[in-house]
């Protein structure tokens, strides 16, 4: 099974643009995504593929962003089928799939974040 987070590429961040910047780009990841994920479920409560598919295309970007392969392919899954016509009912269980996604990729920011912290404290 793969990593919900590409640990590497979180360290490339780091070194990159410092530790400060990534432990800001994961806690804003984290609240973004929500709002993000709480859209689209709103995009099913009222059959708007078109909200569905926002969300996901936003959340496809964010997560290839901090090497989250797995949640940016379930997001362009959903982006790509919602494009090709897919109604909202056919994505509602796609949604569900990427929540569960989006909160292994959380977790395991919020280790890699606590890390961070401590290697800045």
């Amino acid at each position: 099974m793969a990593e919900p987070i590409d640990r590497t590429h979180l360290e490339r961040l780091a070194a990159r643009f410092g530790a400060e910047f990534l432990v800001e780009l994961i806690d804003l990841f984290v609240a973004q995504g929500k709002e993000r994920l709480d859209a689209a479920e709103q995009g099913i409560a009222t059959g708007d593929a078109d909200a569905i598919v926002a969300a996901a295309h936003s959340l496809k970007s964010s997560a290839g962003n901090l090497g989250a392969a797995a949640l940016g392919q379930r997001a362009a899954e959903i982006e790509r089928r919602g494009r090709n016509g897919a109604a909202a009912d056919v994505l509602a269980p796609m949604v569900g799939s990427l929540r569960d996604a989006f909160t292994k990729a959380c977790a395991a920011l919020e280790v890699m974040r606590a890390d961070i912290a401590r290697r800045i404290a």
